[in-house]
């Protein structure tokens, strides 16, 4: 069996080139094929075929061939290679362990600390009406800038590139504009490290995927593209493994050849997602859940409020994370670290989205730490704090003040109904004023 030496054939025939990777040749003249199309075509090696493509064409090897060399023979360029089990050495890499034994690895590229690196496969999973496109455009923005996304830490600005095939163009500009403005990032910030594809309708698939979002991936030297939703780079189905396969591949090739992350939306199967392990999470095929390198996973709150999100993370690479809660304020997600991360399931749905009394005393002792407060106004602070119903208000305090973690005390008379909530030390001191 024998492999192309492309190098070898591309300095007998006088084309001037630069290595990129070991999968990606820039060719430094303009297309072969149409002067007019590009400056600097690429060669890319796609599962063992080197493939032309530039800003126009994309073009097999043989097209490329026949191009440059006509009818020449080209016998000269193939190396023999000794065995089958060995057809793929020019895409394989084969290491001596010993080496790694006595020496130390490269870091990692963080693009999220702790999270998730460049090269690697980030996913974002949640259900219908969990704002998953929104929380997908915050996080690119924070990435762009370098600004913490929810308590993650961020520990430089990247390049995104990010690919958008659902919503119409003015629609996405109105999306990006409103939390960018939420965030208080301005164009003078963003300084051109986001570009956006606006790709609704146009088809997309793997091939394009591996082909010209490569290319311009390389040409902007993006270090993040984002794809979303997922289900849209996908031919027909998405509940079989093979559905996945072409896609997972194509990031996996996007990756190799332009050392990006990259990220896509997906969204969660009909039923409670809260019920579900974290692997199991996303529409279709388990094969998803035993790919990525990171995911974020999106969950109703337990609280029943629909503005609340619980965010827990599945990671391949780095320590596990507790979740954390988020909330939607119209513009933006912000966290609520007062909130237990407690997802929505059937158990609790069923019995009125309880949380336990216990969860929210922290809140209540803080709000009455310095000093007791009118009932009234504790219970409207405790209240749009804790998500929490008027029924359910009531039970948290007759179990908190049930318990003596607070006190009530009650002054009526004439020209006066007054109820005050406290410490119990506290409300001894008014009782005793």
């Amino acid at each position: 069996m024998k492999s192309l030496n492309v190098e070898s054939y591309l300095r007998h025939y006088g084309i001037p080139f630069k290595r990129i990777s070991k999968k990606h040749i820039r060719i430094q003249q303009p297309c072969v094929f149409d002067a007019s199309h590009d400056d600097n075509p690429d060669l890319t090696n796609e599962d063992g075929l080197w493939v032309y493509h530039c800003f126009v064409c994309d073009k097999s090897w043989d097209e490329y061939q026949r191009a440059v060399s006509g009818e020449d023979p080209v016998d000269q360029f193939y190396e023999e290679i000794s065995s089958d089990e060995r057809g793929r050495v020019n895409v394989l890499t084969v290491v001596n362990a010993a080496d790694w034994l006595i020496s130390e690895p490269p870091p990692p590229d963080q693009i999220i600390e702790d999270l998730f690196d460049r090269g690697d496969k980030l996913g974002i999973i949640g259900g219908s009406k969990q704002k998953k496109s929104f929380f997908f455009i915050q996080m690119v923005l924070c990435l762009a800038t370098g600004r913490d996304f929810l308590g993650c830490q961020v520990p430089r600005r990247r390049r995104v590139l990010l690919v958008q095939f659902e919503i119409q163009r003015n629609h996405y500009h109105r999306r990006i504009k409103m939390v960018a403005n939420a965030l208080g990032i301005s164009a003078e910030e963003l300084d051109g490290n986001l570009l956006i594809i606006n790709a609704r309708g146009l088809g997309v698939t793997d091939a394009e995927v591996k082909g010209v979002i490569c290319r311009i991936a390389l040409d902007n030297d993006i270090e993040l593209v984002a794809f979303d939703p997922l289900y849209k780079l996908m031919y027909e189905g998405e509940n079989a493994t093979s559905d996945f396969r072409p896609i997972l591949s194509a990031f996996d090739h996007l990756a190799e050849v332009t050392g990006a992350a990259a990220a896509y939306v997906h969204h969660d199967p009909k039923g409670e997602a809260g019920d579900r392990n974290l692997q199991d999470r996303g529409a279709g095929s388990n094969i998803l859940g035993r790919d990525y390198d990171a995911c974020f996973a999106l969950s109703p709150h337990g609280s029943g409020d629909d503005n609340v999100a619980v965010v827990e993370v599945l990671l391949r690479n780095y320590p596990p994370r507790d979740g954390i809660s988020i909330q939607w304020n119209g513009h933006c997600f912000i966290p609520r670290t007062d909130l237990p991360a407690t997802r929505r399931t059937t158990r609790n749905r069923n019995n009125g989205n309880q949380l336990p009394l216990t969860a929210y005393e922290p809140q209540a002792v803080e709000l009455v730490r310095d000093s007791p407060l009118s009932i009234s106004i504790f219970k409207d602070h405790l209240k749009r704090n804790c998500v929490l119903t008027d029924k359910r208000m009531k039970a948290v305090v007759d179990f908190l003040t049930g318990n003596g973690t607070l006190a009530i005390h009650r002054i009526r008379g004439r020209g006066r109904n007054e109820c005050w909530i406290g410490l119990p030390a506290a409300i001894e001191e008014i009782k005793n004023g």
